[in-house]
């Protein structure tokens, strides 16, 4: 399985709906020469001005270390996914 060290991976870890409804994940993979921004959900999602593209994306549970930040997070992602390959080269 692929590691990624080459860069920054955020994902919106807090739940600020109001009501009961799918939830809205978002990841973003920051490579030395290209930014993935991902969701889970059906379809693309702008979120704070910033376009995030609909994929079949998953991941594991979500640990949190000192000031909400995640200390290690599993994503599984489709392997023809363009993320998937670069990562695969690396």
């Amino acid at each position: 399985m692929p590691r990624f060290d080459g860069g920054r991976v955020s994902i919106q870890a807090y739940e600020e709906s109001v009501c009961d409804a799918q939830r809205v994940e978002i990841f973003t993979f920051e490579l030395p020469s290209q930014i993935f921004r991902l969701t889970s959900y059906d379809e693309d999602v702008t979120f704070d001005g910033e376009l995030y593209t609909a994929v079949p994306i998953s991941h594991g549970q979500i640990t949190l270390a000192v000031l909400g930040k995640i200390r290690e997070l599993s994503v599984s992602i489709a392997r023809d996914h363009e993320l998937a390959q670069i990562l695969r080269r690396n």
